[in-house]
């Protein structure tokens, strides 16, 4: 990396695309606890939308967001920073098992399908990751995940229809609204 470089890497997922719903304020604002319901099935969350699967959908969507809007204020700003944002694809890890251990996935033939035809290695799945962190010709705002979605060598790809700005105008303002205003120089 050049020197004196600054980089802000957020990881996201596939999952950021599925299901369609889009950014929702009342999964980032105080609401006593109430999550949203605990259905750990997949597919009864995908079409309910609702429980943690909706809960992880919405986070890594807002992971996607928050770094292209981060990436929009860079460029206003004049600041020498990128924002990249990336995702594994369908990565073999721990999350899989807890899902599965807690009947999130499902069990069988669909899970053994995914896993011998669609899943790659958590070594594989880092690369994107590694790609953001230290690639020398990365770019402010680009996405980096594998280059059929869910497995193979990294390359820069969509962030998806849901990424959208007026997402992001919203997603910054309940942001400031927790944390405080974010107040950008565009030389310190």
């Amino acid at each position: 990396l050049a020197h004196g470089e600054a980089r802000v890497v957020n990881h996201s997922s596939e999952a950021r695309n599925l299901p369609f719903t889009s950014l929702n304020a009342k999964y980032f604002e105080k609401n006593g606890g109430n999550l949203g319901g605990n259905s750990s099935s997949f597919i009864w969350n995908f079409l309910s939308g609702g429980g943690r699967w909706e809960r992880y959908h919405q986070s890594k969507l807002a992971n996607s967001v928050f770094s292209q809007e981060l990436a929009r204020k860079i460029r206003e700003s004049g600041l020498d920073v990128k924002s990249l944002c990336c995702h594994p694809g369908y990565a073999i890890t721990a999350l899989q098992e807890t899902s599965n251990a807690d009947g999130g996935l499902g069990h069988g033939i669909f899970e053994r399908f995914l896993e011998r035809n669609v899943a790659q290695t958590q070594e594989d799945g880092t690369m994107p990751l590694l790609l953001s962190m230290a690639g020398t010709d990365v770019k402010n705002g680009e996405m980096y995940g594998p280059e059929n979605g869910m497995k193979g060598p990294p390359k820069r790809c969509n962030p998806g229809r849901l990424t959208t700005v007026e997402a992001g105008k919203m997603l910054w303002e309940v942001s400031e609204t927790a944390c405080g205003n974010f107040d950008f120089h565009s030389k310190m």
